[in-house]
């Protein structure tokens, strides 16, 4: 075998016998190693085929990850490519294309689901007496998550609750006259104060209620309207899969490996038992650790390792990986005896044995506070790296949560910010604190505001900066003269003061309201109807190039940037809804044209700030995509609430490493300390389940088991399961740092073992195992087509597309052949599912239909005429295609993704259509232009040719045959045929590949200079200078 495995790791990979596996694979077991030398025995020496095995990642990252290990194992690019190694939610999607669903748009978690939703609010019934806040969403998606990951009967649990949660019909009625009353605004104020006034809750309860009724409810809405709009969410795509197999569909593998079993849900377990279940499966392996079972959460509740024995004791045989290579005896002994409660006997207990002969202490200390632990915490990291034997980045704090006020975080961060001590955090959504980014924000503000000065509205939570001070102070983005600045500031104290002693105006107005706030921000604690009506009688400055004249402002460098700042608001607030530029147009231009402060040094020399001004560039994308591009007041709001999930950018550098034990898993470290641990805390409590409230849901609506036992066991084992990973994340040294007594669960453990040694903090001690840095390995770069052409057109553009992504964003109504590419790619894959026959002109012409009013609604609403018209020319051209070109084609495949690794680079992209025809092999790629001169035909060529060697194995073959020609589609071209060939050629392949290598070595090397020939029609001119 190509390396040395032990003997239960050698047992696994090569077992041929008829039983399926189940995989115990405890912390540290080379659990990896194993499943690609598993993968490499069966296709090598049992001479699997590539295409029959379907492997089962836990991410994205994790597929990739296995995928560079089985081609570095020798197993042939070509052959890996064959293989659906995937998360389950890529396969899922492959099970519906395979059968005819195919363009989906997908609404993943997050950002992009809370919009699709905020954008439905209306449809799905959340108005009136169910109106419900933008910060509710997430709550919704929650609950939707629920009713689809434990198949909840919606309808039945909808009429349980109006049956069981009245809503008054005194509370409707007031909601609904007041909303019609107060253009819509949803009276929060008023339901509060009749409440008091009656002394119950009835208004506040029937509040909630109908919220929750109308989730129940509005659930069957959410699934025809993800229907309607051809979307799919990561759950429904689990479900429709499930779907697609319950009717007999069955996708054509028969070597099924699951990684990271333990966190199965019921839906994918479904899945899974269908392959169990088929004659036509030839070897099935779980793998996984049920002590890492820690994503309860999204529904990971059970222990399908014990389902499988139970119900299929006679088709598997379980085995174990004992053999724990990263951490001392010490750490594993500890680890063992913590998470042996957990189990009924040894039986089913792994018992680990240490395989890298490590030895040490376990240590442990305990604060008064979480002050105290701070320091104590920033002590011992002073002590363990004082012989620089150890790295900051070695060390790794591990807390339950990094945004929990009842832990050290918050005081450590200052501590180590006080003290130099060099940290990155994940997980803190510290980017809404960003300076520049706040700066950007108040600019959009301004462009976005009512410039009615006796209108204000302004969140509470931002109320300290988005204001005028913000483009005075010290981090603004533009330098306005000192004499602006004093006036602008000047401006905003006065707007401050008048509305400080206008409260107290309203208030000696009004009984019961108090005397009056005391600072300006105190304002913003206070109800609607007090706020309106302060704001109601102060007027605010408005920064109006006429206004600006009457504030005094001189300074002709300031006017100018005012100016244009009011030009952009002008177009921004265009009637018209497509003469208003794009959001990713307007934050471009305030970053460049207006303040001028994204220029080509700041990109060269200052990393940390440009990452950061475009790490919130996804987010501006996701709002176009799902809402509107060209509503920049919808989109300033996401943008603002997005930061708060956001990170800020960390340049890699030697510094200790903080995080939540979640986001630590799959990592390790030599120095693990878990901090903050306390009773009832860390872990947390578990908190009564309220049977009667209207959020809860009856076991009888339930089509699956939450939970093998009760919902208070498996929270308490979930929480001590959490702290189990954070152990084991340890190779050498494991400090457990509680304040005040340790958590019973951790100090039984350390009483009953003599190596747990309490850190003597005034006298400390801590024996230091040399940690083995492995040499960094040097940087992969992942190239595409368009990427290296970018490099070789200028490399700094490749810096700031590619590196940064720093892209201006294509307009969704964007020209005709933009929606012919896309419809073509949809229609192909449908001609596919239907055993290659074409699907008629009637469903294409839906399909483009779908396409375009997805993408055009405003178009639609504002210029029926033209919409009609431009959508009647693509149906016809799209048709066209098929009956002059495409159906004299076999599809072959279509949309073919390609993966290929070379020592220093990765090249990945997706091939439009491979066909057959006549008996002879080729590539089609559809190009968006009607441009074919000889300098674009050259580069149609090259691209064709990176296609060619990227589908060849290593008999220079696609799937065992031969690539005979390839090809272009000219979708714009109007002069005559629209297909250009060209002959394949094996010397260019082989320049190519130099290119590749040479390429990469540049990017490496952080070769970007602006080398543009043309800087005419590059959008990033602004920034480079030229």
């Amino acid at each position: 075998m190509a390396i040395e495995l032990n003997e239960e790791q050698k047992t696994i990979v090569e077992y041929d016998g008829d039983k399926f596996l189940s995989v115990q694979a405890g912390p540290g077991s080379g659990k990896t190693r194993v499943i690609v030398e598993k993968v490499k025995y069966m296709v090598k020496e049992l001479g699997v085929k590539p295409e029959s095995f379907l492997i089962i990642t836990f991410s994205t990252k994790a597929a990739d990850e296995l995928k560079d290990r089985l081609i570095e194992g020798e197993i042939p690019a070509s052959d890996v490519q064959k293989m659906q190694i995937s998360t389950i939610h890529s396969f899922c999607l492959k099970i519906l294309e395979d059968t005819g669903t195919v363009g989906l748009d997908i609404i993943a978690e997050g950002d992009k689901q809370n919009l699709f939703i905020k954008k439905h609010l209306k449809d799905l019934g959340f108005e009136k007496e169910s109106h419900l806040r933008s910060y509710e969403i997430d709550k919704v998606i929650g609950k939707y998550d629920e009713y689809s990951t434990f198949n909840v009967d919606t309808e039945r649990l909808a009429d349980y609750l109006e049956d069981n949660f009245p809503v008054s019909s005194d509370f409707v009625e007031f909601v609904s006259t007041y909303m019609d009353e107060n253009d819509g605004a949803f009276p929060a104020d008023e339901i509060k104060e009749i409440d008091k006034a009656n002394e119950n809750t009835v208004f506040k309860d029937s509040y909630n209620n109908a919220k929750q009724i109308q989730i129940a409810k509005s659930f069957k809405t959410y699934l025809d309207l993800l229907e309607r709009e051809n979307s799919i969410d990561y759950n429904q795509m689990q479900i429709k899969a499930l779907k697609k197999m319950d009717e007999g569909y069955m996708p054509p593998y028969t070597n099924i490996l699951i990684d990271e079993f333990q966190d199965t849900d019921p839906v994918q377990m479904q899945l899974f038992k269908k392959f169990i279940e088929s004659d036509e499966t030839d070897s099935f392996t779980v793998v996984g650790d049920i002590n890492q079972s820690i994503y309860g959460f999204r529904g990971s509740n059970k222990n399908y390792f014990k389902v499988l024995l139970d119900e299929y004791s006679d088709k598997f045989l379980e085995v174990f990986l004992s053999t724990n290579y990263r951490s001392t005896a010490e750490i594993i002994d500890f680890s063992q005896d913590f998470i042996m409660p957990h189990h009924e006997s040894e039986d089913d207990f792994i018992t680990a044995k240490c395989g890298s002969g490590k030895t040490n202490e376990v240590y442990y200390m305990t604060s008064e506070d979480k002050k105290a632990e701070a320091q104590n915490i920033l002590d011992v990291i002073r002590h363990i790296t004082e012989d620089e034997k150890m790295m900051l980045s070695d060390i790794g704090i591990l807390l339950r949560s990094v945004k929990s006020s009842s832990s050290c975080f918050n005081t450590l961060i200052e501590l180590f910010e006080k003290n130099d001590i060099n940290y990155q955090v994940r997980g803190t959504g510290d980017l809404a604190e960003n300076d520049d980014l706040k700066y950007i924000l108040t600019l959009m503000y301004h462009l976005i505001q009512d410039d009615d000065p006796y209108y204000t509205f302004v969140p509470r939570e931002t109320s300290d900066w988005l204001n005028l001070k913000t483009l005075t102070g010290e981090n603004a983005l533009f330098e306005l003269s000192d004499d602006t600045k004093s006036i602008l500031n000047e401006l905003q104290d006065r707007f401050e003061k008048e509305v400080i002693e206008m409260d107290k105006t309203v208030c000696s107005e009004n009984d019961g309201w108090g005397r009056g706030i005391k600072k300006f921000n105190g304002i913003f604690t206070k109800d609607n109807k007090r706020k309106d009506e302060v704001f109601s009688r102060v007027k605010k400055p408005i920064l109006s190039d006429e206004n600006l004249v009457k504030y005094s402002v001189t300074d002709e460098n300031d006017l100018v940037f005012f100016k244009k700042l009011n030009e952009l608001k002008v177009k921004v607030n265009a009637e018209k809804y497509y003469e208003r530029p794009t959001v990713s147009e307007v934050y471009f231009e305030l970053l460049c044209d207006i303040t001028g402060y994204l220029d080509y040094d700041l990109v060269v020399n200052d990393e940390e700030t440009v990452n950061n001004l475009t790490a919130i560039i996804p987010s501006i994308s996701v709002y176009g995509e799902v809402m509107y591009d060209r509503s920049l007041r919808g989109a300033f709001w996401f943008i603002k609430n997005s930061l708060k999930k956001l990170d800020s950018y960390k340049p890699d550098e030697d510094a200790v490493q903080i995080m939540t034990v979640h986001k630590s898993k799959g990592l390790e470290f030599p120095v693990v300390i878990l901090a903050s641990l306390r009773e009832n805390g860390f872990p947390t409590a578990f908190k009564e389940v309220d049977v009667e409230s209207v959020e809860y849901i009856p076991e009888e609506f339930l089509g699956f088991d939450k939970y093998d036992g009760d919902a208070e066991s498996s929270h308490i084992e979930e929480e001590e399961r959490v702290i189990y990973v954070a152990k084991t994340r340890a190779e050498d040294e494991l400090i457990l740092s509680s304040i005040g007594e340790a958590p019973e669960c951790v100090g039984d453990v350390i009483t009953m073992n003599e190596y747990c040694r309490q850190i003597d903090l005034s006298d400390m001690e801590i024996n230091i195992l040399n940690p083995s840095h492995v040499d960094e390995e040097d940087e992969i770069i992942n190239l595409s087509f368009t990427a290296l052409e970018n490099y070789n057109e200028c490399p700094f553009k490749y810096k700031l597309s590619n590196e940064l992504g720093l892209n201006v964003g294509q307009k969704k109504e964007i020209d005709d052949g933009i929606f012919i590419h896309s419809a073509l790619e949809i229609v192909n894959k449908k001609i596919k599912a239907n055993d290659n026959e074409y699907v008629g002109d009637e469903e294409v012409s839906r399909t483009v239909e779908l396409l375009f009013e997805k993408a055009n609604l405003k178009f639609k609403e504002e210029q029926p005429d033209k919409y009609n018209v431009k959508l009647e020319t693509i149906t016809k051209d799209v048709i066209r295609y098929y009956h002059e070109v495409g159906n004299d084609l076999f599809i072959v495949n279509s949309e073919y993704p390609f993966y290929i690794k070379g020592e220093n680079y990765t090249f990945s992209g997706i091939v439009d259509l491979i066909y057959e025809k006549d008996g002879k092999l080729g590539i089609l790629d559809y190009k968006n232009t009607s441009l074919v001169g000889k300098e674009f035909l050259a580069k149609y060529r090259k691209q064709l040719h990176f296609y060619v060697m990227a589908l060849r194995d290593e008999n220079k073959e696609f799937d065992g045959h031969k690539i005979d020609e390839i090809q272009i589609y000219a979708i714009k071209y109007k002069k005559g045929n629209k297909l250009f060939s060209f002959d394949i050629d094996d010397d260019y392949i082989e320049e190519l590949k130099v290119e590749l290598r040479e390429t990469a070595e540049k990017i490496r090397n952080d070769q970007f200079a602006a080398e543009c020939a043309d800087c005419s029609g590059c959008s990033y001119k602004k920034i480079c200078g030229k």
